[in-house]
């Protein structure tokens, strides 16, 4: 099941934007959240619902735009503000399943099986090189 995103240009319009550029792609524009943004430092694409401005590094959807802003401290706190904002329903915030569990890496702390020594626990004994 596909999600609808709010609408990023009305998120960052709440937040001080006075223009986001429409269109498909990634479009510039002035960054709302610099107090001196001569030039534009920011691209929006409205399309897929992102914000990534090169002044101040902030790269997030219309969700972590209003966690950034502290408006919420998580996902459901956003979306509840979100909703609260816009006057309308997102979908469901459901946990997604838990997928197969993640491997341990090969420096991780494993058990050894009965009987079997850890690489870790071994001694060796090296032999110098010969002629050295």
């Amino acid at each position: 099941m596909d999600v609808e995103k709010p609408p990023i240009d009305r998120i960052l319009e709440h937040y001080g934007a006075p223009f986001v550029p429409s269109g498909n792609g990634w479009r510039k524009m002035r960054c709302p959240f610099q107090e001196k943004d001569n030039n534009p430092s920011a691209s929006v694409n409205v399309t897929t619902g992102r914000f990534k401005c090169f002044s101040c590094g902030l790269n997030e959807d219309a969700y972590g735009i209003v966690i950034w802003k502290g408006d919420a401290s998580d996902f459901p706190s956003a979306k509840q503000f979100i909703e609260d904002l816009l006057g309308r329903s997102y979908g469901d915030v459901s946990r997604q399943p838990a997928g197969k569990p993640r491997r341990r890496g090969v420096f991780e702390e494993s058990r050894t099986a009965v009987g079997q020594r850890s690489i870790f626990q071994t001694r060796v004994r090296r032999e110098p090189l010969a002629g050295a």
